[in-house]
């Protein structure tokens, strides 16, 4: 994320219906016909949840970060509605 003066990144897990509710809200926010400036990004692999704590202090999925100029910025961990992310886009400054 360093390389972006702004950054959001969705963390999930497979088979997590805690993400579900996240991933179909940010669908729901992102298919409109005026999106979020967001960055996808996917991260997988074993060594990921350690790097992402470390790095990010994500400690479990669902979480949603932005970043600027590389530091966390804002953090939402857990299911988050439709109406949470919008919130948290507006602070970030995407919607």
């Amino acid at each position: 994320m360093s390389g972006c003066e702004r950054c959001l990144v969705y963390v999930w897990r497979e088979e997590c219906e805690p993400c579900e509710v996240v991933s179909k809200a940010l669908a729901g926010m992102v298919g409109g016909d005026d999106p979020p400036a967001a960055i996808p990004l996917a991260v997988y692999g074993p060594d990921d949840a350690t790097v992402l704590y470390r790095s990010y202090d994500v400690v479990g999925a669902p979480t949603v970060f932005s970043t600027v100029d590389g530091r966390v910025d804002t953090t939402i961990t857990g299911p988050a509605d439709e109406s949470k992310l919008t919130a948290a886009f507006e602070a970030f400054g995407g919607a």
